[in-house]
């Protein structure tokens, strides 16, 4: 805790002696209070926002900040304000509490655990990644393999429809059957394989929508799931709508959970930035029908 406290009063007056400079120097307030607040955590909460100022993330923050400052000492007040504009919406790109807030306003609706059975329940692909040798393990996605396989086990689901094959360039170099490798880890978890049925072809969400259109008109299920991500769920029902289909929405792989008060969530983090890209991503494709 001294030392966590001594680094942010050491923080605080390099701030000051910076102000002595400037023409503004109410301007760092902001600096102060993020100082005064760093000294207050205290502890292994403390010790982690220090660690993250060290990271990538956190350090181009920091960067950007002084940039600002020097500007301002230097007499360049558009450049600064410029300046100052982009690292404010750097600020809030790898926001924890604004993508928090994002994500959740794309989950709220699907938190209740789906009740009644299912003819069948479509996994939209996305849910693996590859392990060194080839075989297939969860990716972070993973959570939508569990929910599917758990609503099996429970007799919820007759069928368990896994789609998917990844477009070469994007992620790697070759394309992969998304839903091989889904079916694979399924097996391994004890879904008997005349309960899985494959569709390699989709490459994206449309596309598996009308997959699983076409399986509809086949089979004639009569009720159908489509379990994903929670965040990916208010963009996928969009597609099915648009497609004639009336679908159950599950949710899986939660990720709008708030961060606690402090300043740990105001320092960007990869994390903050996924989060936030993450439900940007989601909203550009729901307003472009993609």
């Amino acid at each position: 805790m001294a030392s966590l406290t001594l680094a942010a009063l050491a923080l605080l007056a390099g701030f000051v002696l910076a102000a002595l400079r400037l023409r503004w120097p109410w301007l760092l307030l902001p600096a102060a209070a993020f100082g005064v607040a760093l000294a207050l955590d205290g502890g292994f909460v403390g010790q982690k926002a220090i660690a993250r100022l060290a990271m990538p993330a956190g350090a181009l923050w920091l960067l950007g900040y002084a940039g600002v400052l020097a500007l301002l000492s230097a007499g360049h007040a558009r450049a600064a304000i410029g300046a100052g504009g982009l690292w404010l919406l750097y600020s809030l790109a790898g926001n924890l509490w604004l993508g928090g807030v994002l994500l959740r306003h794309l989950e709220a609706p699907f938190t209740a655990a789906p009740t009644g059975h299912f003819d069948a329940a479509l996994v939209l692909g996305g849910g693996t990644a590859l392990r060194p040798d080839g075989a297939p393990q969860l990716g972070p996605a993973g959570d939508r393999l569990r929910v599917a396989a758990r609503l099996f086990r429970a007799g919820q689901v007759d069928r368990l429809v896994t789609c998917g094959t990844s477009v070469a360039g994007i992620q790697q170099a070759e394309e992969r059957d998304l839903a091989e490798e889904t079916a694979a880890l399924w097996a391994e978890w004890g879904v008997p394989e005349a309960a899985i049925v494959r569709v390699p072809g989709p490459r994206n969400t449309r596309e598996e929508i009308a997959a699983l259109r076409a399986l509809v008109a086949e089979h004639g299920w009569q009720r159908v799931a489509v379990i994903t991500s929670a965040w990916h769920l208010p963009r996928a029902l969009a597609l099915a709508r648009a497609a004639g289909l009336d679908v159950v929405p599950v949710g899986a792989d939660f990720r709008g959970e708030a961060p606690v008060a402090g300043v740990f969530g105001l320092i960007p983090s990869a994390n903050g930035l996924y989060r936030v890209q993450t439900a940007a991503w989601e909203l550009l494709g729901r307003a472009t029908g993609r």
